[in-house]
């Protein structure tokens, strides 16, 4: 019947308003009777099918066509039939309920939480929520662990069941200990255990989603659709109800709302709808010495995050800031160390980039929220507008930012988006300083208004243009086979470099001397917020042409430093451009027989690649190819942590029979192009040298 109604309406054109007659038009008349102006036998036969087919439908179906509910059930019935109504009743729980509406409940909650129910300063604020949101700087850790360690036989099914205990029990501790600011430690302990929940449910089930993308190709982007979709639906739900509880209950209600949230995915997991095998108990060494470089970069970045948590915590700001760039430095020098010369580089500039947007939630938030003791003629917004309608207001001008970004700078050097976002986001910072100063008073511009247009729309919008490229980058510089644990830990990076920022802002506040307490003094606020917002930022735009290669969001930034026989030049990575493709000219100094056994290089290079497990095109890392020589025995390309467990073969390295006939063919194809290349006489010509490893 559906279809009879989509088939009729095709060609049929819009109807005029009602009672309105329009050329080639159809309309309702006064009577409820459709009519149709003279558009041919045809149009009014269709429009007569349509009209007696919707006629016999139930008004609630046709209300379910018109808001694009039936096209909803068709979708997720799609992915029913392809994954089963298992895996999407997980990923409905674990993204609508988990990553979409606690997460945004549980962050929102903080401001309330600490500012009314503790009573606490600004920077204490700022320095519990660092705490807090440590375990997001885990993740590559919590990933590398899930795959080494299988806890009661799962990889995965047991660590998200034990996340899940922990933070329920930690909301309801929330939402029933009345904690004295002298405990408000505790406090920031309990939201830290909450936000553990929250990071190792959506890594994992992300692993899993990731896998089931992998073996059912044919479905494209539908699993990344719905999780996008499901967890913005969850954000727009949770947005619309956390600020008018906070302003007519206690804040702690709002972890009452939280903890059924918290707890329903247990269901799904312990009824066994996560698709995971049991594996046999014992630590996998294999998985760990498969790339011991990564993983020791992981644990290195894991234990200086939660050294960051402990120092905001217990230390003073200046401490705390001295921590943070000590750790900074360590970090971003292990990591050079240890990953590739372009991925480190990328890695460095996004760290920076969120380092040096130095937060300051502690002067604004309790700016824009305070009474008219602490901020005569301020803005004085209330919970509802702050947390409610701007998050509101702010999801859609994100989803706009999206769309900017595909129009304007999909396609855009990565260089020029780069520093494009990050001027226009600095430039957008005098949004903030207009409020503060009450400029927008002077004009009659209201402070919602002004707040609404800029940091509910512009800062949002600004901050997806910025987010977009990051995310082409980091997925442009994953070395193939890696993917999964080298994402993961430029997102923890990020993720750690956001903290580092919030640290850092702890000390400028009290070092501008802002107080948020009555009597309270925001006189050098706007000092502060040049500061951090602008000068600072301004920082990385330099950097852009050090660390960011000079290539298009379209390129590809792989390819293979491949030394030719006869002193041909290299052929793929030029690294003061930062490391992408490039193929050899004549211009490079060879001609073009040097071109020729270039390319044939490049085809062994790949071949080798092949061998060793991972998808053509890719370095190997230097204790993969010491394996590939020594000992041919299957070995793990990649952590599963995030991507794979025993029952996927994707992920693997060819078995030892399968590995030695890939070997085996490209040795033969060695042979028959050295033969090939040598028709015309002259002595059989050696294979090239293959890469030295980076």
């Amino acid at each position: 019947m559906e279809a009879g109604v989509v088939e009729g309406l095709r060609g049929v054109p819009r109807p005029a308003a009602r009672g309105q007659r329009g050329s080639g038009r159809l309309f309702l008349g006064g009577g409820g009777h459709l009519h149709a102006a003279p558009a041919g036998r045809r149009l009014r036969r269709r429009a007569a099918r349509w009209w007696s087919t919707t006629r016999r439908r139930p008004v609630a179906a046709v209300a379910a066509d018109a808001t694009g509910i039936t096209m909803v059930r068709a979708f997720f019935g799609r992915l029913s039939d392809t994954f089963g109504w298992a895996f999407v009743a997980l990923l409905i729980s674990a993204y609508l309920g988990v990553k979409g509406s606690l997460m945004q409940l549980t962050t929102s909650a903080q401001l309330p939480y600490f500012k009314k129910n503790l009573g606490i300063t600004g920077t204490e604020y700022q320095a519990y929520g660092t705490a807090a949101m440590t375990p997001w700087a885990m993740k590559a850790l919590i990933g590398t662990i899930s795959d080494a360690v299988p806890l009661f036989g799962y990889h995965k099914r047991n660590y998200i069941l034990l996340a899940a205990l922990g933070g329920s029990l930690a909301y309801v501790l929330l939402a029933t200990l009345h904690i004295e600011p002298s405990a408000a430690a505790l406090a920031a302990f309990l939201l830290f255990c909450a936000q553990l929940e929250l990071a190792t449910v959506d890594l994992l089930v992300e692993g899993t989603y990731a896998r089931m993308m992998v073996l059912h190709p044919e479905t494209g982007a539908d699993l990344v659709s719905a999780v996008w979709g499901l967890n913005m639906g969850g954000s727009f739900m949770a947005s619309a109800v956390v600020g008018v509880i906070a302003d007519h209950f206690n804040a702690r209600v709002i972890f009452w709302v939280c903890l059924p949230l918290a707890a329903q995915i247990i269901i799904p997991i312990a009824s066994g709808w996560l698709p995971e095998p049991p594996v046999s108990p014992g630590v996998r060494m294999d998985k760990l010495a498969a790339h011991p470089a990564l993983f020791r970069l992981c644990l290195v970045m894991a234990v200086g995050a939660l050294g960051l948590a402990f120092v905001s915590l217990l230390a003073t700001p200046t401490v705390q800031a001295v921590y943070s760039i000590t750790a900074s430095t360590m970090l971003c020098v292990a990591a050079h160390f240890a990953l590739p010369t372009l991925l480190s580089r990328a890695n460095l500039y996004m760290f920076l980039t969120s380092a040096l947007y130095v937060a300051i939630p502690g002067a604004l938030d309790f700016f824009y929220t305070a009474d008219e003791a602490c901020v005569p003629g301020g803005p004085h917004f209330d919970m509802s507008f702050y947390l409610s309608w701007t998050s509101l207001v702010g999801s859609v001008a994100g989803a706009l930012g999206v769309a900017a970004f595909q129009t304007f700078l999909s396609r855009a050097h990565f260089r020029t988006a780069f520093w494009t976002t990050c001027v226009v986001k600095v430039a957008a910072s005098v949004f903030d300083l207009i409020l503060i100063k009450r400029w927008n008073l002077r004009v009659g511009i209201g402070d919602k208004v002004m707040f609404l247009a800029g940091d509910a729309i512009i800062q949002q919008v600004i901050g997806m243009l910025d987010f977009m490229p990051a995310v082409v980058l980091t997925s442009k510089v994953c070395p193939p086979g890696v993917e999964a644990t080298v994402y993961a830990l430029l997102a923890g990076f990020s993720n750690f470099g956001t903290n580092v920022s919030r640290a850092l802002g702890v000390a400028l506040i009290k070092g501008f001397g802002v107080r948020t307490t009555v009597p309270c003094d925001f006189t050098r606020l706007p000092e502060l917020l040049l500061l951090t917002h602008v000068a600072m930022p301004l920082l990385t735009v330099p950097l852009v042409w050090v660390l960011i290669p000079d290539a298009r969001m379209t390129d590809n930034l792989f390819g293979e430093e491949v030394a030719a026989e006869g002193g041909a030049d290299t052929t793929a990575v030029d690294v003061a451009d930062g490391g992408y493709a490039k193929a050899a000219t004549d211009e490079d100094g060879g001609d073009g027989d040097d071109g020729a056994v270039a390319a044939v290089a490049g085809g062994l290079a790949l071949e080798d690649a092949a061998a060793a497990g991972g998808p053509p095109g890719r370095r190997l890392f230097p204790e993969e190819r010491e394996r590939l020589v020594s000992a041919p025995q299957p070995m793990e390309t990649e952590l599963d942590s995030i991507y794979g467990d025993d029952s996927d073969a994707s992920f693997r390295t060819p078995t030892p029979g399968g590995g030695l006939a890939t070997a085996a063919a490209a040795v033969e194809a060695r042979e028959r192009r050295s033969a090939a290349a040598n028709v015309g006489g002259g002595p059989p010509e050696d294979p090239p040298t293959p890469p030295p490893p980076r």
